[in-house]
């Protein structure tokens, strides 16, 4: 970032979003899924409104964090993205150790040596930058005293286009098939984050340092 923000600041907006992904999972998500499972039961309806729980509720929850006074008071527009990026680390830290616990509960899992997990942790990494990007807008415009409706939903959506291919790739819809669909996957999600690189320099340079001249 151009104008970084304090390392104390950083690593208290990590910290607070550690436990975000497991808390939001056991105590919103599953809940919900139960309810809905028991008032509309098992079926295409259900399956559709599946799609929509990671983005409506993961989202939220990385806007936890804005709610610690601390943080709020030290966040400005100039520090707002970098904020949000170790947001997103902590968010995304939390969510490999709950999918890494969920994994070694399962026998075909457990038994595999580390190094051949090396392409979920790949995967993990870049979603770790991909949570705090979703989010950087949101805290930017917090941070510039604006609405933030636009700005979440735009991380809503982009959220949701990151996992679609994943639930395409679930039900292997050609013309790929599932010898492809990994690749596919791979390629999709390794060009989502060169964008989410782009828009997250974009946005930190409209804070930039500025030239005698007035420009950025």
């Amino acid at each position: 970032m151009s104008q970084p923000a304090p390392r104390w600041l950083l690593i208290l907006a990590f910290l607070s979003a550690l436990p975000a992904q497991p808390v939001a999972f056991h105590f919103i998500r599953v809940p919900l899924h139960e309810f809905l499972t028991q008032w509309l039961g098992a079926g295409a309806l259900l399956t559709a409104i599946t799609l929509f729980y990671a983005p409506v509720i993961e989202e939220p929850a990385k806007w936890f964090s804005l709610v610690l006074p601390s943080l709020r008071k030290a966040l400005k527009p100039e520090n707002a993205v970098a904020v949000a990026l170790a947001v997103g680390l902590g968010f995304g830290v939390g969510e490999i150790w709950f999918l890494a616990e969920r994994l070694s509960r399962s026998p075909q899992f457990a038994a595999l040596p580390f190094w051949q997990f090396s392409g979920f942790l790949l995967e993990r990494l870049q979603v770790c930058f991909i949570h705090g990007a979703m989010i950087a807008l949101v805290f930017k415009r917090f941070a510039e005293g604006r609405s933030v409706l636009p700005a979440a939903l735009v991380g809503i959506v982009l959220h949701f286009a990151l996992n679609f291919p994943i639930f395409l790739s679930a039900v292997n819809v050609p013309p790929f098939g599932r010898e492809l669909w990994p690749l596919v996957m791979l390629a999709y999600v390794l060009l989502f984050t060169g964008g989410c690189v782009l828009w997250v320099l974009r946005l930190a340079q409209e804070n930039g340092p500025r030239d005698n001249s007035g420009k950025a």
